[in-house]
């Protein structure tokens, strides 16, 4: 168990590295190639218009009535809630600006703080790692997944 545990331990470890290093470049392009408050708006103006299309407010609407279905003491209201609720919904999002939300949200600041964070000394980042991966192998429930896994 010992061996699985230290070699659970070098993958995440090794994992964690790349994805860190992944999203210090990114966040380096970022910085580099626009603003970050431009790609928060081109993020949220891609969502939005996904959220305007017809298709995707049906589906909305279709997963919704379903839930509704698979609730048999409440159908009736859930759905009379549904058919008030989601047109306004939708409606209010169709109003929404992408600079607004990035804006309201204080995203480019959040992602200015995470580019600060991978900045700092390589050895913190490590040792967070660490510390949130034996943090995670203590866990039963991250113990039983790796035993199911190794005894199949």
């Amino acid at each position: 168990m010992a061996n699985i545990n230290l070699g659970f331990l070098a993958i995440a470890l090794w994992i964690s590295n790349l994805q860190a290093q992944r999203q210090l470049q990114l966040l380096k392009d970022v910085g580099h190639s626009k603003g970050l408050r431009t790609m928060c708006e081109e993020y949220t103006a891609t969502a939005l218009a996904y959220l305007a299309n017809n298709k995707t407010q049906t589906k909305i609407l279709d997963l919704l009535l379903t839930t509704c279905s698979k609730m048999p003491v409440y159908k009736h209201e859930c759905t009379a809630m549904v058919d008030q609720y989601v047109p306004l919904f939708l409606l209010e999002i169709s109003t929404i600006k992408p600079d607004d939300i990035c804006q309201k949200v204080n995203l480019c600041q959040k992602v200015v703080s995470i580019s600060q964070q991978f900045s700092q000394n390589s050895c913190d980042l490590c040792h967070q790692v660490v510390r949130e991966t034996l943090s995670k192998m203590k866990d039963p429930d991250t113990q039983n997944i790796f035993t199911c896994e190794y005894h199949h």
